[in-house]
């Protein structure tokens, strides 16, 4: 069976919703009911047409969940794509899908959330401050005004900084559907520590 394509509305509706998964944060669930409330639009297209099984569905996708918050879509992405698998298949079928689901979503979680400090925190946030401050040197050496300098440095940052954090949530909702149950060997592919590594960016930026 085709798996049914994700359209850019409702795509656009996840990615909205994924910029507020820590809003809802707490002590019991952690992140679980802003994931919740990330994929709710999915789980009633996919349900609405049986009420019971689309609570049970928020009721999983709500449970104890944390990772790194820019990589959420990239899970966010592989439950809707196994709850679109769970809706098709038979009755007999959806325990074992829901389990799997249940499994990939606490492996990819911790995982994500290792990957996404490593990048966001111990690399590309400090690359992005050497590139404002190069920035602002490079202001103040053309003679720019002091309150030029310090806005056009702020928004160095903040542009360079957010660009990778919106893509990320944009590309990954793609990925993490694309790649359903084949998200942990997907996820493998990628040579995650090299990609991240802050002496890297440090070279390219010498360069």
């Amino acid at each position: 069976m085709t798996k049914q394509r994700m359209g850019f509305v409702m795509k656009a509706r996840l990615f909205w919703r994924s910029c507020f998964i820590q809003s809802l944060w707490s002590f019991e669930n952690m992140q679980g009911l802003g994931f919740g409330f990330c994929v709710e639009p999915w789980l009633r297209e996919r349900w609405g047409g049986s009420p019971r099984e689309e609570i049970l569905a928020l009721e999983r996708n709500c449970e104890q969940f944390n990772t790194q918050p820019y990589m959420v879509g990239l899970v966010a992405g592989m439950a809707c794509s196994l709850e679109a698998s769970a809706a098709a298949a038979a009755p007999e079928d959806r325990p074992g899908i829901e389990g799997r689901l249940r499994t990939l979503k606490t492996s990819a979680a911790a995982a994500l959330a290792a990957i996404g400090d490593a990048f966001f925190w111990g690399s590309w946030r400090p690359f992005c401050a050497v590139l404002a401050v190069a920035g602002g040197m490079l202001g103040i050496f053309l003679g720019a005004q002091p309150r030029t300098v310090v806005l056009g440095a702020a928004g160095c940052y903040v542009l360079a900084y957010g660009a990778p954090v919106v893509a990320l949530r944009w590309l990954g909702l793609g990925l993490g559907y694309r790649w359903g149950e084949r998200f942990a060997q997907e996820l493998a592919r990628f040579h995650w520590q090299r990609m991240f590594s802050f002496p890297r960016h440090m070279r390219l930026l010498q360069n």
